[in-house]
């Protein structure tokens, strides 16, 4: 079961121009990994480029579309949104197509991305990152980088990471002196009368009285790991 799936698209710069190819990539993520699930790559019409767009999303039931902001695309996210229910997300190009992939570089080295065994777009799609940026084009990779990074946001917001509180790792002292928790096997109310048991960095601490006479040294038993502190006694000066 998949947490998300969208659809990113990389569409022609402008309208009219068929010598560019128009890509749209069906993504999924699940905890911190994503699946490339689809790809559909051809040079469109405007009027067969909406429908593909439609028919993708409805394919795959997908969350969101994300469309770049080319000339093209913003004309069809305008269509789209006057003449359909779907509420596609236009994303701007903030940086060049190199800075792009560069910064989605690190998902593919973790083994975070995931490609199917077989596919009939797959030989296409490798070939096309593999060359880049030298290769003849780049637009399977643009709608990658966009979809990873749309994702990984995605990730931060709805689960950002959990901070945990000073008290949380060092333990909260009054709570021990106030429940009688089980330590070590032993619960706290098991030790002699009048002493007094605290945990300190981790360790349980038995406090004895003053008056407390210890054992000789021939009849102490084998440490315990126990940290026995007993209060030093005041002495009169002359």
């Amino acid at each position: 079961m998949l947490d998300r799936i969208i659809v990113s698209w990389d569409t022609a710069s402008t309208l009219g121009e068929m010598s560019d190819w128009s890509v749209g990539q069906v993504w999924g993520v699940r905890e911190q990994d994503f699946f490339l699930l689809d790809v559909v790559r051809k040079r469109f019409e405007f009027h067969q480029l909406r429908r593909a767009v439609l028919e993708l999303h409805a394919r795959w039931d997908a969350d969101v579309t994300l469309i770049e902001k080319t000339a093209l695309g913003h004309a069809l996210l305008q269509d789209l949104r006057r003449t359909s229910p779907l509420r596609p997300i236009l994303l701007p190009a903030r940086l060049d197509k190199v800075a792009r992939c560069e910064a989605q570089s690190a998902r593919f080295e973790e083994g975070r991305v995931h490609l199917p065994a077989e596919a009939p777009w797959l030989g296409a799609y490798e070939s096309e990152l593999l060359a880049f940026p030298n290769g003849r084009h780049d637009d399977q990779v643009d709608a990658t980088s966009y979809a990873l990074h749309y994702l990984t946001d995605w990730l931060r917001r709805v689960r950002p990471p959990t901070r945990r509180s000073r008290e949380s790792m060092r333990g909260v002292r009054g709570r021990y002196d106030a429940e009688p928790a089980t330590v070590v096997g032993e619960t706290i109310a098991s030790v002699g009368e009048g002493h007094r048991v605290t945990i300190e960095d981790g360790r349980r601490v038995i406090h004895v009285p003053a008056s407390t006479p210890f054992p000789p040294p021939d009849a102490r038993a084998e440490p315990s790991g126990r940290t026995t502190r007993r209060p030093s006694r005041r002495r009169d000066r002359a």
